[in-house]
């Protein structure tokens, strides 16, 4: 999959972007692409704002799809990039 983003990466950037609040969670998932929905990955959050929440929905067309090549964590049967902002 060269070429594409590295998750932590792309998690990082966007944290770094956005500044979301203190006590706020995130776990990038990696999914199989499906019809209708080319991502590879879903985003969980806790509440952002409005800007935020734009901020991210452009950013991920850039990026439908991302490499977790490296990733050892998992959710589940996928692997996952998650972090907690701690304040």
């Amino acid at each position: 999959m060269s070429g594409l983003k590295e998750a932590a990466a792309f998690l990082d950037e966007l944290i770094l972007e956005i500044n979301p609040p203190p006590q706020t969670a995130f776990a990038l998932v990696e999914r199989k692409p499906a019809p209708g929905f080319d991502f590879n990955w879903i985003l969980s959050r806790g509440p952002l704002s409005d800007e935020a929440e734009r901020k991210i929905a452009a950013k991920s067309k850039l990026h439908p799809r991302l490499s977790f090549e490296g990733v050892h964590e998992y959710e589940g049967d996928y692997r996952a990039v998650t972090r907690w902002i701690s304040g």
